[in-house]
């Protein structure tokens, strides 16, 4: 593999290890601060969401000004013909001319599909580790491999055996409704892609050397398909013919008709029966992979501003796409991670969020955060997607801490009509909906009917007030959100999420009317719960602290700009790294030139 493809690059900060009740899991090496950056990689794999084709190079996911076209298909845009060529070689030369099919079928078919395409080709780009690579996937065609051989697995990191190994979850019942899915989309893909290297073969296309490959029959099988589908072994060579080509996949292509085969064959018969044929093995990789992507696919995303005609910056998390990290898939879950990544295009950062010693354990946010989500529904959502049951320390303290239930309750809770406290639901499902108020002086009973109208009424109510935002009338919005956050204030406690959301509105509302002044104090109030909520040095809080920097430098309050304008600089510090700019969010460098500018005024 060459350098410029290593999938992640060796910090020296991590180590891999294994225990049956955790699988494998990565530790600190050695004594890990704030800010340091534990794994940097590059996906193995990735397809953009379709919604993205048409915004930022379809290779290296960077935004661009001018764009080339693929000339056989209308779907892919390149920053660069370096970008166009090197995805022809690598996957595009087929799924260009199966595009129509592709925009049909699920995300886990095409990241499947691409994850192949893109072994094929590293594993025919360095015969030593692709006879390697070969040899193992034999191997696990014959008898199944121990998965957990920490040793084996810190070589296959860096290569496709790193994503080979990953789990698939193909015995958890779930499974099965993504078996059956995709099983048709992976049989046709898989009859198409069997008649290609049959193709290559009968046309004599490939003039290579298959001795060493010969040892075992089904080694050699293997090594035909991935060679044949390593599309860069033929691309030079004055035989090869892409008008024919085209002709051949298009045609075959149309014709993808389901013959019922895909109903007839178990999960477990097509992932751990040995494969016999070149169409089996094709069909054996794609399944494996579409499965693999429920549980250790990651959301690829960036920050995006939509600032518009106002200062203020207003930063969104916005995906782009889906890919394998291998290295970074052996991070296990934790609901309150010592970890957070970032991306700048196909590549992903992870740093450390706060200290972390030696020996102990690095870890990953799935999704359900404690910040985010109570402790039911945490679980909950880890046993559904990625079956386990979540035992992190800050599950097995919130099960046991009252206090710690009771501070996180605040967030969601309704307020006592009696003293304004948060009033705690009652579990016992006989009793009617409703609980008591946590002031044990107060102790008042509280039916929850009126406040759930409430909540659905502001669903409606806050959508239409978005979408006057949406229509450029922010003065009508703006009396529409106060209206709603008088009657949430009536029944939802002080600190709750929602209450932070409206405040938020509002200031956006003010911002687009130029009034910032009016803007401060909501925003402000939105950003202390917020706070509470995630911590002073989260990035969610930065991004509001950057909206409250550029509100009192266009007041003329330059103490307080300077001031926000610092926190949000130290909290990117964190989250992003210490020196590399492109995985910064938009506006830190508008943030550095208020921080400048209030210096030179503010003594």
């Amino acid at each position: 593999m060459s350098t410029s493809d290593q999938a992640a690059e060796e910090s020296g900060l991590f180590e891999l290890d294994y225990k049956p009740a955790k699988g494998r899991f990565l530790i600190a090496s050695k004594g890990i601060q704030p800010g340091d950056t534990i794994i940097s990689e590059r996906a193995f794999s990735t397809v953009l969401l379709n919604k993205n084709n048409y915004s930022i190079c379809c290779y290296c996911y960077k935004h661009s000004k001018v764009f080339t076209n693929c000339k056989g298909c209308l779907r892919s845009r390149y920053c660069s013909d370096a970008c166009k060529l090197t995805a022809w070689k690598r996957y595009h030369w087929f799924e260009c001319f199966v595009e129509d099919y592709l925009a049909k079928v699920q995300a886990e078919t095409a990241l499947a599909l691409r994850t192949l395409l893109q072994a094929a080709y590293t594993v025919a780009e360095n015969t030593t580790s692709g006879e390697d690579v070969l040899t193992k996937i034999r191997e696990d065609f014959v008898t199944t491999v121990d998965k957990n051989d920490v040793a084996a697995l810190k070589t296959y990191l860096s290569n496709y055996m790193g994503v080979y190994h990953l789990q698939t979850h193909c015995h958890e019942k779930d499974a099965q409704s993504t078996f059956v899915s995709v099983h048709k989309e992976v049989v046709s893909l898989a009859k198409l892609l069997a008649e290609c290297v049959s193709l290559c073969d009968k046309l004599k296309i490939l003039e290579r050397d298959h001795t060493k490959l010969n040892t075992h029959d089904k080694s050699a099988l293997l090594g035909n398909v991935f060679e044949n589908l390593a599309f860069k072994s033929y691309w030079n060579l004055e035989s090869f013919d892409i008008r024919f080509w085209k002709f051949f996949l298009t045609v075959k292509s149309e014709g993808m008709q389901d013959d019922g085969s895909a109903s007839r064959v178990s999960i477990q018969e097509l992932l751990f029966q040995p494969p016999t044929s070149m169409q089996a093995i094709i069909e054996r990789l794609l399944m494996r992979h579409a499965l693999q992507t429920r549980t250790n696919g990651q959301a690829i995303f960036e920050i995006h501003s939509s600032v518009g005609e106002s200062p203020v910056y207003r930063l969104e998390q916005q995906r782009l796409g889906t890919g394998f990290f291998p290295t970074m898939s052996m991070m296990n879950h934790s609901c309150s991670p010592n970890t957070t990544i970032s991306f700048s295009g196909r590549n992903i950062q992870v740093r450390a969020s706060r200290r972390i010693r030696k020996g102990e354990e690095i870890s990953h946010c799935y999704g359900p955060h404690f910040c985010k989500h109570s402790l039911s529904e945490r679980q909950e959502a880890l046993r559904s997607q990625y079956f386990f049951t979540c035992q992190c320390k800050i599950c097995i303290e919130d099960s046991r801490d009252v206090d710690r239930a009771l501070f996180r309750m605040q967030f969601h809770a309704f307020k006592c009509s009696k003293c304004g406290n948060p009033v705690r639901p009652v579990s016992d499902h006989k009793t009617k909906d409703g609980g008591n108020c946590i002031d044990e002086k107060c102790g008042k009973w509280q039916n929850f009917d009126k406040g759930r109208a409430v909540l659905e009424r502001y669903q409606s109510d806050y959508s239409a007030a978005q979408l006057l935002l949406e229509q450029n009338k922010p003065r009508l919005a703006l009396q529409s959100l106060k209206k709603i956050l008088k009657y949430l204030q009536d029944v939802l406690y002080r600190n709750h999420v929602k209450i932070a959301e409206v405040n938020d509105q509002i200031a956006q509302c003010y911002v687009i009317l130029h009034e910032y002044s009016s803007a401060i104090p909501h925003l402000a109030k939105s950003i202390a719960i917020n706070g509470m909520l995630y911590g002073t040095d989260s990035e969610e809080i930065a991004h509001e602290y950057q909206k409250l920097a550029s509100l009192h430098f266009n007041t003329g309050n330059l103490t307080h700009a300077a001031k926000y304008a610092r926190k949000v600089l130290n909290a990117y510090k964190l989250h992003y790294g210490h020196g590399d700019k492109k995985y910064y969010p938009p506006g830190t460098e508008e943030m550095r030139r208020i921080e400048d500018i209030c210096h030179q005024y503010v003594k």
